[in-house]
């Protein structure tokens, strides 16, 4: 119900403020599906660790802010992201900013991109 999956959301935003950051990702996996389907759990899960972004609804693999707030957090986060971003030049390019490494994830098409490594270094 949906009075049910507020107060999962409220109780699972509650917790996230109380764990340890190494333990998000577990504790986002360990999540009711309707907190990994909801965009303010998930945005405020991969804003503490990055890896959350793992266990999230696969819609969000794909949105933008979701993934960038992931990479932000953690840059090995990008590994999770959806191949539509992956071989996206320009979502690519920022992502290598934030963490250079992120390269090792982008698609074959880009790896070799003189922008893209330029910008990974």
């Amino acid at each position: 119900s949906r009075l049910r999956e507020g107060r999962q959301k409220k109780d699972f935003l509650k917790a996230l403020q109380e764990r340890e950051e190494s333990n998000i990702p577990t504790f986002f996996r360990n999540s009711a599906p309707a907190v990994r389907s909801d965009r303010d759990c998930v945005l405020a899960a991969v804003q503490k660790h990055g890896r959350a972004l793992e266990s999230a609804a696969h819609h969000f693999k794909a949105d933008r802010e979701v993934v960038r707030a992931a990479v932000s957090s953690n840059g090995q986060a990008f590994q999770y992201a959806a191949d539509s971003l992956k071989s996206d030049k320009e979502f690519v390019l920022e992502v290598v900013k934030i963490f250079g490494e992120a390269l090792r994830h982008v698609d074959h098409s880009l790896k070799m991109d003189r922008d893209v490594v330029l910008q990974a270094v």
